[in-house]
């Protein structure tokens, strides 16, 4: 598999040319693999201004980036089920999912990933499941294993990583075969599979599972959002995607009128900020679209690129980027730890 050189470079990298990348047959395991552990200091002073709703009547010239928290949006509490969806690819759906899972390990949460995304797997190349040892590769058990494989519960999936406080339900290259079976109550899986993990591990279970959905609206989709809380929907802020959204709102009205009725979207996450008059009408457009949720710019930055050539987030790769500080602020709106 791909493996970065041991060290993480810091901000000070020069990129992804920087990196040395090897072919390793080894697997890295519990045993072998070193545990990281995830800074929890913010970049606080990079944090962006808050306001309730835009002003429309603002200059352009004097019009800068501001996250926006109606007056209607509360915080949620843990145990918390989140879920990543946009149906269009490259809107930076898997970049969302990892750094909100870093951002919200720094703030002291148990955190479970679940890569559901069919088409990558990118967020198991990127945390590195420790894999048991002694466990041949075809037999490692994995998302696809839950839903094919009757019985098998959610401890079974569920991997440390290399990081600490962040553990993972991986996929391989197999996941997609899922969307090929008819599965008795796969819309539900996950959500039934979450519940039963709270009851029978409960001193165990993570405060947050996080959801990184696929591009297509299939069986995987669907059952992310038959278990969400809170949906995140990263877009980039153009034309095209701001039109493509028609049809992720479609797949949650389905999802809203035939599996689960509660969940909400909490936030609309601005990827590839940058200021210019198409990103402003955009991010008014999505206010008046999504009235109670957040509507979070992340600022554009090299690094947010550069990272997952050394297999880190880029809360560990460049802590005092202003990317990190706009995740880090967006954890931080969306969990209260107050009763």
């Amino acid at each position: 598999m791909l493996r970065p050189r041991p060290a993480v470079s810091g901000a000070g990298a020069s990129g992804p040319a920087a990196s040395i990348w090897e072919m390793n047959v080894a697997e890295p395991s519990a045993d072998t693999t070193a545990r990281l552990t995830i800074p929890r200091q913010s970049p606080e002073r990079l944090y962006l201004p808050i306001v309730a709703e835009y002003d429309t009547e603002q200059p352009y010239k004097d019009w800068a980036p501001t996250l926006r928290v109606p007056a209607t949006f509360r915080p949620a509490q843990v145990p918390r089920v989140f879920v990543v969806a946009n149906q269009k690819g490259g809107a930076g759906k898997t970049t969302t999912a990892l750094e909100l899972a870093a951002a919200w390990v720094a703030m002291g949460y148990r955190v479970r990933v679940w890569d559901a995304d069919p088409q990558k797997a990118a967020l198991t190349a990127v945390t590195e499941p420790l894999w048991p040892e002694g466990v041949e590769e075809r037999d490692r058990k994995t998302l696809t294993t839950l839903f094919l494989v009757r019985g098998t519960t959610l401890a079974e999936v569920t991997y440390e990583t290399r990081f600490e406080g962040l553990t993972i339900v991986p996929s391989v290259g197999d996941l997609g075969t899922v969307e090929k079976h008819e599965i008795m109550g796969g819309q539900t899986l996950i959500k039934r599979a979450i519940e039963a993990d709270r009851r029978e591990r409960p001193s165990e279970v993570p405060d947050i599972e996080l959801i990184d959905s696929g591009p297509t609206l299939g069986l995987l989709t669907m059952a992310a959002l038959g278990a969400a809380d809170d949906v995140i929907v990263p877009v980039v802020a153009g034309g095209l995607d701001w039109i493509g959204m028609q049809d992720l709102d479609g797949t949650l009205t389905t999802a809203r009128e035939a599996l689960n009725p509660d969940f909400r979207v909490a936030a609309v996450v601005l990827t590839e900020w940058h200021r210019s008059g198409v990103q402003r009408a955009v991010a008014q457009g999505l206010a008046a679209d999504y009235p109670d949720a957040v509507i979070a710019p992340v600022r554009r930055s090299p690094k947010i690129k550069e990272s997952p050539f050394e297999l880190v987030p880029t809360r560990m790769y460049a802590p005092k980027d202003k990317a990190v500080a706009d995740f880090a602020q967006l954890a931080a709106m969306l969990i209260t730890r107050e009763a």
